[in-house]
């Protein structure tokens, strides 16, 4: 037991190691201390919370200036870790019945991280409700996902509109078209790229991307029920024109992942977005014999090869992106924060990677796609509550929760 327990700890450091290089010899502790502190402390992480909870006696002020001012080579850092995890990930082969085996999905999606103190912030605009207005940052996250896995890729902050300091003015487009041509530089070795969104991209600035590029198999998002569709009789109808003539008969249902799903698939044309050519439309029900077209999701994608099975398990396995901001957010600890500076920001989210890496990649070590990471951080902490029970003689499970 107290071998089992104790390779538990130390595997963080392990780890860690392979990091090292990223760093200087304090500036890795203080790395340590924070990838730690966002996989055994529960709740919003800040420096003077890490500073009470560690072992040692490390004042709050010098987790802030290594954040702020430290040495840390972020790009290596994001390279190594992405490379190192998703070699691993294409290592599991996953089930012969997996009908995703032969692409790697490029999922894209923005998420707003809370931030609290002080108006002279970087790249903050306003949102909220009725009930109070609060500031917020919008980062466009990536990641890969192959079977189970989601690897967090690289990140950008998106300014908005309205008082973007120069060289900053970016739109979403951009930063789509950005982030992907970062993505083709990453090895998949013989797996085909298929970028994964919401209807945020489906537009003639980012779709002929993924269409034209020989990088990329094509593209699957939702699609907007704005335009006209052009079907195979060549009649020209609005899409919600031609989803009040659906009727339960033109639903198939087809079983995925252990769930029956009702959907319908159409050939079609897009005049505003003639550059795709022909594409493919997936009509999915939310509610079997619901007819009611505010309650349909529409999917589309030019790539032809893929039959309505593939483009269902597609965008069921795109919710792994949501998953991934979830875990970063209210596990690791990152839904907020109180820094200034986008250095120290986009340094803190980049450990939150760090530590989400560290689980995708012992649960790909150890488990092989069957448990799910929030099970196996719950594990971490179980075996630390009882290395602190075993150290203490303290009995479990309440007093060792309190000791740890």
């Amino acid at each position: 037991m107290r071998l089992r327990i104790l390779r538990t700890v130390c595997c963080v450091c392990i780890y860690l190691k392979l990091f090292r290089f990223a760093f200087h010899k304090s500036g890795y502790a203080y790395a340590s201390i924070f990838v730690h502190g966002m996989l055994y402390v529960d709740g919003q992480i800040n420096c003077k919370k890490l500073s009470e909870c560690w072992v040692k006696d490390v004042p709050h002020q010098r987790l802030v200036d290594f954040l702020n001012h430290g040495y840390v080579q972020l790009q290596p850092l994001n390279d190594r870790r992405v490379e190192m995890t998703v070699s691993l990930m294409l290592h599991h082969t996953p089930h012969q019945q997996d009908l995703l085996g032969d692409y790697v999905l490029f999922s894209i999606d923005p998420s707003d991280f809370k931030k609290y103190k002080g108006k002279q912030t970087q790249g903050v605009h306003y949102t909220g409700d009725s009930t109070g207005v609060f500031l917020a940052q919008t980062f466009v996250l990536s990641s890969f996902i192959y079977g189970q896995s989601c690897v967090p890729f690289k990140k950008i902050l998106y300014w908005g509109k309205k008082g973007v300091p120069k060289g900053r003015c970016l739109s979403k487009n951009r930063i789509y078209l950005k982030l992907s041509t970062k993505a083709e530089k990453v090895p998949v070795g013989e797996k085909k790229r298929i970028a994964v969104f919401d209807a945020a991209g489906c537009n003639r600035s980012v779709l002929p991307y993924y269409h034209k590029s020989s990088a990329w198999l094509g593209s699957v998002c939702r699609f907007p029920r704005i335009r006209n569709i052009t079907l195979e009789d060549g009649k020209t109808v609005h899409i919600r024109t031609y989803l009040d003539t659906l009727t339960q008969d033109d639903f198939v249902c087809r079983t995925i992942t252990g769930k029956d799903v009702w959907a319908h698939t159409l050939t079609v044309t897009v005049p505003s977005l003639s550059c795709l050519g022909t594409i493919r439309l997936v009509v999915i029900q939310d509610e079997a014999g619901n007819l009611n077209q505010k309650t349909f999701r529409v999917l589309m994608t030019d790539v032809l090869e893929l039959s309505m099975e593939q483009i269902l398990v597609i965008y069921l396995r795109r919710w792994k992106q949501e998953t991934y901001h979830q875990i970063i957010k209210d596990r690791l600890g990152v839904r907020t924060y109180k820094h200034r500076k986008l250095k120290a920001v986009m340094r803190l989210l980049e450990l939150a990677d760090l530590a989400y890496c560290f689980l995708e990649y012992r649960r790909l070590k150890t488990k092989g796609w069957q448990d799910s990471l929030s099970e196996i951080r719950n594990d971490l902490l179980r075996d630390f509550e009882q290395k602190i029970a075993l150290q203490y003689h303290l009995p479990l499970p309440k007093h060792a929760q309190q000791a740890a």
